[in-house]
Protein backbone atom coordinates (compact mmCIF):
# COMPACT_ATOMS: atom_id res chain seq x y z
CA UNK A 1 0.00 0.00 0.00
CA UNK A 2 1.43 3.41 -1.06
CA UNK A 3 0.69 6.28 1.32
CA UNK A 4 1.07 9.82 0.00
CA UNK A 5 2.48 12.56 2.23
CA UNK A 6 2.81 16.18 1.10
CA UNK A 7 5.03 18.57 3.07
CA UNK A 8 4.27 22.30 2.92
CA UNK A 9 6.25 25.15 4.47
CA UNK A 10 8.96 27.78 4.26
CA UNK A 11 12.68 26.97 4.45
CA UNK A 12 12.20 23.26 3.82
CA UNK A 13 15.40 22.33 2.02
CA UNK A 14 18.41 20.02 2.27
CA UNK A 15 21.20 22.41 3.09
CA UNK A 16 23.46 21.11 5.81
CA UNK A 17 22.19 23.38 8.57
CA UNK A 18 21.70 20.30 10.72
CA UNK A 19 19.11 21.62 13.19
CA UNK A 20 15.42 22.36 13.71
CA UNK A 21 12.69 22.07 11.06
CA UNK A 22 15.22 21.96 8.22
CA UNK A 23 16.98 18.98 9.76
CA UNK A 24 13.65 17.32 10.56
CA UNK A 25 12.42 17.62 6.97
CA UNK A 26 15.73 16.36 5.60
CA UNK A 27 15.79 13.37 7.97
CA UNK A 28 12.15 12.51 7.17
CA UNK A 29 13.02 12.34 3.47
CA UNK A 30 16.05 10.17 4.22
CA UNK A 31 14.58 7.75 6.74
CA UNK A 32 10.84 7.29 6.20
CA UNK A 33 9.97 3.78 4.92
CA UNK A 34 9.92 3.33 1.10
CA UNK A 35 6.14 2.70 0.95
CA UNK A 36 5.59 6.45 1.50
CA UNK A 37 5.07 8.56 -1.63
CA UNK A 38 6.57 11.95 -0.67
CA UNK A 39 5.89 15.39 -2.20
CA UNK A 40 6.95 18.93 -1.30
CA UNK A 41 5.30 22.30 -1.85
CA UNK A 42 7.92 24.84 -0.79
CA UNK A 43 6.81 28.38 0.13
CA UNK A 44 10.05 30.12 -0.78
CA UNK A 45 11.43 33.59 -0.77
CA UNK A 46 12.44 34.24 -4.44
CA UNK A 47 16.03 35.17 -3.52
CA UNK A 48 16.59 32.22 -1.21
CA UNK A 49 14.96 29.84 -3.69
CA UNK A 50 17.77 30.34 -6.21
CA UNK A 51 20.32 29.11 -3.66
CA UNK A 52 18.50 25.87 -2.82
CA UNK A 53 18.84 22.37 -4.19
CA UNK A 54 22.07 22.97 -6.09
CA UNK A 55 24.47 20.39 -4.63
CA UNK A 56 24.90 16.68 -5.51
CA UNK A 57 23.48 15.75 -2.10
CA UNK A 58 20.38 17.85 -2.81
CA UNK A 59 19.82 15.98 -6.08
CA UNK A 60 19.98 12.63 -4.27
CA UNK A 61 17.32 13.65 -1.77
CA UNK A 62 15.16 15.40 -4.38
CA UNK A 63 15.06 12.11 -6.30
CA UNK A 64 13.14 10.63 -3.35
CA UNK A 65 10.31 13.11 -3.91
CA UNK A 66 7.60 12.11 -6.36
CA UNK A 67 6.75 15.76 -6.89
CA UNK A 68 8.34 19.06 -5.97
CA UNK A 69 6.59 22.40 -6.44
CA UNK A 70 7.67 25.87 -5.34
CA UNK A 71 5.37 28.79 -4.59
CA UNK A 72 7.44 31.97 -4.41
CA UNK A 73 6.39 34.35 -1.63
CA UNK A 74 8.38 37.38 -0.49
CA UNK A 75 6.52 37.71 2.83
CA UNK A 76 3.62 36.24 4.77
CA UNK A 77 1.12 38.65 3.22
CA UNK A 78 1.80 37.03 -0.17
CA UNK A 79 0.38 33.79 1.21
CA UNK A 80 -3.07 35.36 1.24
CA UNK A 81 -3.01 36.43 -2.42
CA UNK A 82 -5.50 34.75 -4.78
CA UNK A 83 -2.62 33.63 -7.01
CA UNK A 84 -0.83 31.77 -4.23
CA UNK A 85 -4.03 30.20 -2.87
CA UNK A 86 -5.04 29.02 -6.37
CA UNK A 87 -1.58 27.47 -6.87
CA UNK A 88 -1.77 25.64 -3.54
CA UNK A 89 -5.21 24.28 -4.42
CA UNK A 90 -4.07 23.24 -7.89
CA UNK A 91 -1.01 21.36 -6.62
CA UNK A 92 -2.85 19.60 -3.78
CA UNK A 93 -5.79 18.55 -5.97
CA UNK A 94 -3.29 17.03 -8.40
CA UNK A 95 -1.11 15.29 -5.77
CA UNK A 96 -4.12 14.12 -3.69
CA UNK A 97 -2.06 13.14 -0.63
CA UNK A 98 -3.28 11.02 2.26
CA UNK A 99 -1.54 13.36 4.73
CA UNK A 100 -0.80 17.09 4.39
CA UNK A 101 2.02 18.00 6.80
CA UNK A 102 2.20 21.80 7.18
CA UNK A 103 5.20 23.41 8.89
CA UNK A 104 4.69 26.64 10.88
CA UNK A 105 2.80 28.93 8.51
CA UNK A 106 0.31 31.68 9.30
CA UNK A 107 -2.37 29.98 11.46
CA UNK A 108 -5.20 31.59 9.49
CA UNK A 109 -4.18 29.58 6.42
CA UNK A 110 -4.97 26.36 8.28
CA UNK A 111 -8.66 26.97 7.51
CA UNK A 112 -7.79 26.89 3.78
CA UNK A 113 -5.82 23.66 4.13
CA UNK A 114 -8.64 22.12 6.14
CA UNK A 115 -11.14 22.79 3.35
CA UNK A 116 -8.78 21.31 0.75
CA UNK A 117 -8.01 18.26 2.91
CA UNK A 118 -11.73 17.57 3.36
CA UNK A 119 -12.32 17.73 -0.41
CA UNK A 120 -9.53 15.26 -1.25
CA UNK A 121 -9.98 13.05 1.83
CA UNK A 122 -6.58 13.89 3.38
CA UNK A 123 -5.59 14.15 7.04
CA UNK A 124 -4.06 17.46 8.15
CA UNK A 125 -0.97 17.78 10.39
CA UNK A 126 0.11 21.22 11.66
CA UNK A 127 3.67 21.49 12.98
CA UNK A 128 4.41 24.30 15.48
CA UNK A 129 7.87 25.26 16.70
CA UNK A 130 7.09 28.67 18.22
CA UNK A 131 6.12 29.09 21.86
CA UNK A 132 2.49 30.00 22.50
CA UNK A 133 1.70 33.19 24.43
CA UNK A 134 0.23 32.81 27.95
CA UNK A 135 -3.31 33.33 26.62
CA UNK A 136 -4.99 31.39 23.77
CA UNK A 137 -5.36 33.55 20.63
CA UNK A 138 -8.35 32.77 18.40
CA UNK A 139 -5.96 31.66 15.65
CA UNK A 140 -4.46 28.95 17.86
CA UNK A 141 -7.91 27.67 18.84
CA UNK A 142 -8.76 27.48 15.14
CA UNK A 143 -5.60 25.44 14.52
CA UNK A 144 -6.48 22.81 17.08
CA UNK A 145 -10.07 22.46 15.89
CA UNK A 146 -9.26 22.42 12.18
CA UNK A 147 -6.47 19.84 12.11
CA UNK A 148 -6.26 16.12 12.77
CA UNK A 149 -2.90 16.39 14.58
CA UNK A 150 -0.89 19.24 16.10
CA UNK A 151 2.83 18.56 16.53
CA UNK A 152 4.67 20.91 18.89
CA UNK A 153 8.36 21.03 19.76
CA UNK A 154 7.77 23.06 22.92
CA UNK A 155 6.88 21.26 26.16
CA UNK A 156 5.51 24.59 27.37
CA UNK A 157 3.11 24.82 24.38
CA UNK A 158 2.26 21.14 24.66
CA UNK A 159 1.06 21.56 28.24
CA UNK A 160 -1.15 24.48 27.18
CA UNK A 161 -2.68 22.79 24.13
CA UNK A 162 -3.32 19.36 25.58
CA UNK A 163 -5.93 20.84 27.93
CA UNK A 164 -7.92 21.83 24.83
CA UNK A 165 -7.43 18.75 22.66
CA UNK A 166 -5.26 16.14 24.35
CA UNK A 167 -5.95 13.45 21.71
CA UNK A 168 -4.66 15.65 18.88
CA UNK A 169 -1.47 17.12 20.35
CA UNK A 170 1.92 15.39 20.17
CA UNK A 171 5.23 16.56 21.62
CA UNK A 172 7.99 15.93 19.07
CA UNK A 173 11.36 17.58 19.81
CA UNK A 174 13.46 19.22 17.08
CA UNK A 175 16.32 17.26 15.55
CA UNK A 176 19.97 17.97 16.31
CA UNK A 177 22.66 16.24 14.25
CA UNK A 178 25.10 15.08 16.93
CA UNK A 179 27.66 14.03 14.31
CA UNK A 180 28.05 17.71 13.37
CA UNK A 181 27.42 19.43 16.70
CA UNK A 182 29.96 17.55 18.79
CA UNK A 183 32.70 18.04 21.38
CA UNK A 184 36.02 18.77 19.68
CA UNK A 185 39.06 16.70 20.54
CA UNK A 186 41.49 19.21 22.02
CA UNK A 187 42.56 20.49 25.39
CA UNK A 188 39.90 23.08 26.19
CA UNK A 189 41.85 24.42 29.16
CA UNK A 190 44.31 26.28 26.94
CA UNK A 191 41.37 28.21 25.46
CA UNK A 192 40.22 29.22 28.93
CA UNK A 193 42.83 31.92 29.48
CA UNK A 194 39.81 34.19 29.45
CA UNK A 195 36.40 33.21 30.70
CA UNK A 196 34.25 33.72 27.63
CA UNK A 197 30.54 34.47 27.67
CA UNK A 198 28.95 33.71 24.30
CA UNK A 199 25.58 34.79 22.98
CA UNK A 200 24.57 33.40 19.58
CA UNK A 201 21.14 34.14 18.16
CA UNK A 202 18.81 36.92 16.99
CA UNK A 203 19.44 40.33 18.56
CA UNK A 204 16.09 41.30 19.96
CA UNK A 205 15.22 42.32 23.48
CA UNK A 206 13.12 39.20 24.08
CA UNK A 207 16.18 36.99 23.74
CA UNK A 208 18.86 39.45 24.86
CA UNK A 209 17.15 41.96 27.20
CA UNK A 210 18.58 45.46 27.51
CA UNK A 211 18.39 45.31 31.30
CA UNK A 212 20.48 42.11 31.32
CA UNK A 213 23.20 43.70 29.17
CA UNK A 214 23.45 46.77 31.39
CA UNK A 215 23.71 44.62 34.50
CA UNK A 216 26.30 42.38 32.84
CA UNK A 217 28.46 45.41 32.09
CA UNK A 218 28.13 46.88 35.58
CA UNK A 219 28.58 43.76 37.69
CA UNK A 220 30.85 41.45 35.68
CA UNK A 221 32.58 42.94 32.63
CA UNK A 222 33.74 46.07 34.45
CA UNK A 223 34.66 44.16 37.59
CA UNK A 224 36.71 41.40 35.97
CA UNK A 225 37.80 43.38 32.88
CA UNK A 226 40.62 41.39 31.18
CA UNK A 227 39.56 38.01 32.59
CA UNK A 228 36.09 38.10 30.98
CA UNK A 229 35.26 38.27 27.28
CA UNK A 230 31.73 38.68 25.92
CA UNK A 231 31.20 37.50 22.34
CA UNK A 232 28.02 38.14 20.35
CA UNK A 233 27.29 36.23 17.14
CA UNK A 234 24.10 37.55 15.50
CA UNK A 235 22.01 34.80 13.94
CA UNK A 236 20.73 36.87 11.02
CA UNK A 237 22.40 39.52 8.87
CA UNK A 238 19.80 42.21 9.61
CA UNK A 239 20.68 41.85 13.30
CA UNK A 240 23.83 43.86 12.55
CA UNK A 241 21.63 46.98 12.54
CA UNK A 242 21.23 46.53 16.29
CA UNK A 243 24.94 46.06 16.97
CA UNK A 244 25.58 49.82 17.24
CA UNK A 245 23.14 50.07 20.11
CA UNK A 246 24.77 47.08 21.79
CA UNK A 247 28.19 48.70 21.44
CA UNK A 248 26.97 51.89 23.07
CA UNK A 249 25.78 49.86 26.06
CA UNK A 250 28.71 47.48 26.36
CA UNK A 251 31.65 49.74 25.56
CA UNK A 252 30.94 52.27 28.32
CA UNK A 253 33.71 51.67 30.82
CA UNK A 254 34.59 48.25 29.37
CA UNK A 255 38.02 47.50 27.92
CA UNK A 256 37.94 47.00 24.16
CA UNK A 257 39.16 43.41 24.34
CA UNK A 258 36.31 42.46 26.71
CA UNK A 259 33.67 42.70 23.99
CA UNK A 260 33.54 41.49 20.41
CA UNK A 261 30.93 40.91 17.70
CA UNK A 262 31.16 38.32 14.94
CA UNK A 263 29.58 40.18 12.03
CA UNK A 264 29.69 37.53 9.32
CA UNK A 265 27.59 34.42 8.95
CA UNK A 266 29.31 31.48 10.62
CA UNK A 267 29.91 28.17 8.89
CA UNK A 268 28.86 25.01 10.70
CA UNK A 269 32.42 24.20 11.75
CA UNK A 270 32.96 27.76 12.99
CA UNK A 271 29.82 27.51 15.10
CA UNK A 272 30.97 24.20 16.55
CA UNK A 273 34.36 25.74 17.36
CA UNK A 274 32.98 28.78 19.21
CA UNK A 275 30.51 26.58 21.10
CA UNK A 276 33.42 24.43 22.28
CA UNK A 277 35.64 27.36 23.23
CA UNK A 278 33.06 29.30 25.28
CA UNK A 279 33.05 29.09 29.08
CA UNK A 280 29.31 29.85 29.28
CA UNK A 281 26.79 30.16 26.46
CA UNK A 282 24.11 32.59 27.57
CA UNK A 283 20.38 32.50 26.88
CA UNK A 284 19.02 35.37 29.02
CA UNK A 285 15.46 35.05 27.70
CA UNK A 286 12.95 37.54 29.06
CA UNK A 287 9.65 36.47 30.62
CA UNK A 288 7.84 37.93 27.60
CA UNK A 289 9.76 35.90 25.00
CA UNK A 290 6.70 34.16 23.54
CA UNK A 291 6.61 33.65 19.79
CA UNK A 292 10.21 32.41 19.56
CA UNK A 293 11.42 28.92 18.65
CA UNK A 294 11.17 26.78 21.79
CA UNK A 295 13.44 25.22 22.88
CA UNK A 296 16.04 27.55 21.28
CA UNK A 297 17.94 25.67 18.57
CA UNK A 298 21.25 27.35 19.46
CA UNK A 299 20.89 26.11 23.04
CA UNK A 300 20.41 22.53 21.83
CA UNK A 301 23.35 22.79 19.41
CA UNK A 302 25.60 24.03 22.22
CA UNK A 303 24.51 21.20 24.54
CA UNK A 304 25.28 18.72 21.77
CA UNK A 305 28.81 20.15 21.65
CA UNK A 306 29.21 19.36 25.35
CA UNK A 307 29.22 23.05 26.25
CA UNK A 308 27.83 24.67 29.38
CA UNK A 309 24.63 26.59 28.63
CA UNK A 310 23.07 29.07 31.04
CA UNK A 311 19.45 30.17 30.67
CA UNK A 312 16.66 31.88 32.54
CA UNK A 313 13.69 29.81 33.75
CA UNK A 314 11.20 30.45 30.92
CA UNK A 315 9.20 28.42 28.36
CA UNK A 316 10.50 24.84 28.05
CA UNK A 317 13.85 25.51 29.72
CA UNK A 318 12.84 24.07 33.15
CA UNK A 319 11.81 20.80 31.43
CA UNK A 320 15.12 20.57 29.59
CA UNK A 321 17.77 21.86 31.99
CA UNK A 322 18.50 20.63 35.48
CA UNK A 323 20.69 23.31 37.01
CA UNK A 324 24.26 22.17 37.77
CA UNK A 325 23.52 18.82 36.08
CA UNK A 326 23.25 19.45 32.31
CA UNK A 327 23.29 23.26 32.32
CA UNK A 328 22.75 26.33 34.46
CA UNK A 329 19.46 28.08 35.24
CA UNK A 330 19.98 31.62 36.50
CA UNK A 331 17.74 34.45 37.66
CA UNK A 332 20.06 37.41 37.17
CA UNK A 333 23.67 38.49 36.70
CA UNK A 334 24.41 37.87 40.40
CA UNK A 335 23.79 34.16 39.78
CA UNK A 336 26.24 34.20 36.85
CA UNK A 337 28.93 35.77 39.03
CA UNK A 338 28.43 32.91 41.50
CA UNK A 339 28.72 30.37 38.65
CA UNK A 340 32.11 31.83 37.66
CA UNK A 341 33.56 30.66 40.96
CA UNK A 342 33.00 26.96 40.29
CA UNK A 343 32.56 26.60 36.53
CA UNK A 344 36.16 25.50 35.84
CA UNK A 345 35.84 22.41 38.05
CA UNK A 346 32.27 21.52 36.97
CA UNK A 347 32.29 22.32 33.23
CA UNK A 348 33.36 18.86 32.02
CA UNK A 349 30.71 17.02 34.05
CA UNK A 350 27.92 19.43 33.04
CA UNK A 351 29.00 19.28 29.40
CA UNK A 352 28.96 15.47 29.34
CA UNK A 353 25.45 15.40 30.79
CA UNK A 354 24.30 18.04 28.30
CA UNK A 355 25.57 15.89 25.43
CA UNK A 356 23.80 12.81 26.84
CA UNK A 357 20.53 14.77 27.07
CA UNK A 358 20.68 15.62 23.34
CA UNK A 359 21.59 12.06 22.36
CA UNK A 360 18.70 10.69 24.40
CA UNK A 361 15.97 13.07 23.18
CA UNK A 362 16.89 14.95 20.00
CA UNK A 363 18.60 12.64 17.48
CA UNK A 364 16.98 11.39 14.24
CA UNK A 365 16.81 7.79 15.50
CA UNK A 366 14.65 9.00 18.41
CA UNK A 367 12.47 11.60 16.61
CA UNK A 368 11.73 10.05 13.18
CA UNK A 369 10.02 6.88 14.53
CA UNK A 370 7.66 9.08 16.59
CA UNK A 371 6.51 10.97 13.49
CA UNK A 372 6.25 7.76 11.49
CA UNK A 373 3.94 6.41 14.20
CA UNK A 374 1.70 9.49 13.84
CA UNK A 375 1.44 8.92 10.06
CA UNK A 376 0.55 5.27 10.60
CA UNK A 377 -2.19 6.16 13.08
CA UNK A 378 -3.66 8.75 10.71
CA UNK A 379 -3.69 6.34 7.76
CA UNK A 380 -4.53 3.30 9.90
CA UNK A 381 -1.67 1.17 8.62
Amino acid sequence: MTCKICFIGRNLHFRNTASGNVALFKQLIKHLPPFYDLSLISLDDPVIHKKKYNSPGDATLLSKLTRYESVLVSNYLDLFSFKVIDLLKQYLYHIRPNVIHVFEINPLLIILFKKISEKIGARLVYHMVLALPPYYPVSDLINVKCVDVVIVSSKYSYDKLKSIASQKVYLIPPIIDTTIYRPLEYDKKKYRKYKTFLYIGPLDWKRLPLSFLKELVEKILKKYNIRIKFVIAPRFQDDNKRVRKLKNILMKGVAYHSFSVIYRKLSLEEKVKIYNEATLILFPLSKSCYGIVDPPISLLEAMSCGSVVASTRVLSIPYLLISNYNGIIFRDVNDLEHVLRYIDTQAERIGLNARKTIEYLFTPKVVIPKINLIYKKLMKI
